[in-house]
């Protein structure tokens, strides 16, 4: 299936909208408010289907509570398995690589931290997310998900918080914190935690050139891939699911494309050797 050439420009004339605060807050406020509805709808009737777990994706299997979704919380993308599909396989490499400490810097809803936590047993994990009903779902989903006991809820990240983290084996740092990585992810600041690699959502709309940035702070030490965020098609989800959803198409189609309205990209950071 071929991208709209039309969608394509207008997310291009939305990128320079959204560098302008007053714009890019009312274009979040009229989306939060569109979208929530139609987004619950989908959600409830996928979490039916799905019985409540997760059937794709890196932490398949990994079960929601009932909740009234909020804001960005865009469980039916989850549960579709097309949330941040871009960074499937980078996510399935990290879990293999059996840490002995994660950080997860924004768990939002605790997808990372929780999906993380099943996945890597041996790690110790700990999150931050200073907003406290996202901290509470991130605590009801590791207690559902039976990993409340190796998950460390914290509030608001700050540099000498992650400078004060001792690990005695290698660290994965996640990172999703809305332009606060500029001033965290730098070596000095990492150091104490053995062999670290890194995955970040970077926010240039926020703070310009931190792509940029990152690249050059950590390519002396370790190997870097950047991945850049697409539009989601219908393709991308189970066909078999669509057909059996009681939803209407166009409320299914919102439900599962990412609200990023500017260009958005991650970069795995890995330590070589």
């Amino acid at each position: 299936m071929k991208l709209n050439p039309v969608k394509e420009a207008l997310r291009s004339a939305l990128w320079g909208l959204m560098s302008i605060g007053p714009v890019r807050r009312a274009f979040q406020a009229i989306y939060t408010e569109y979208e929530l509805h139609a987004k619950h709808r989908v959600e409830t009737a996928v979490s039916a289907a799905s019985h409540g777990a997760l059937q794709k994706g890196p932490f398949a299997g990994l079960r929601y509570p009932d909740v009234q979704p909020r804001g960005y919380m865009i469980l039916a993308s989850k549960f579709l398995g097309t949330f941040e599909m871009e960074l499937h396989d980078a996510v399935e490499q990290a879990c293999k690589r059996q840490y002995a400490t994660i950080l997860n810097v924004g768990s939002a809803d605790g997808y990372y931290t929780v999906g993380f936590a099943m996945r890597v047993p041996s790690a110790k994990v700990i999150a931050w997310e200073m907003d406290p009903w996202w901290k509470d779902i991130t605590r009801q989903v590791a207690e559902l998900n039976k990993v409340r006991d190796r998950v460390e809820l914290r509030d608001l990240c700050t540099v000498d918080e992650v400078r004060s983290i001792q690990s005695a084996g290698r660290t994965l740092v996640f990172s999703d914190c809305e332009g606060f990585e500029m001033e965290l992810l730098k070596p000095e600041n990492l150091e104490h935690l053995g062999t670290y690699d890194i995955i970040v959502e970077c926010h240039d709309l926020f703070v310009p050139n931190v792509t940029s940035t990152l690249i050059q702070r950590f390519a002396a030490t370790h190997n870097i891939e950047k991945i850049d965020a697409r539009p989601r098609l219908l393709d991308d989800i189970d066909q078999d699911l669509v057909k059996s959803l009681p939803v209407r198409w166009i409320d299914l189609n919102r439900s599962f494309e990412e609200p990023r309205l500017y260009r958005q990209s991650w970069l795995v950071i890995t330590a070589r050797g």
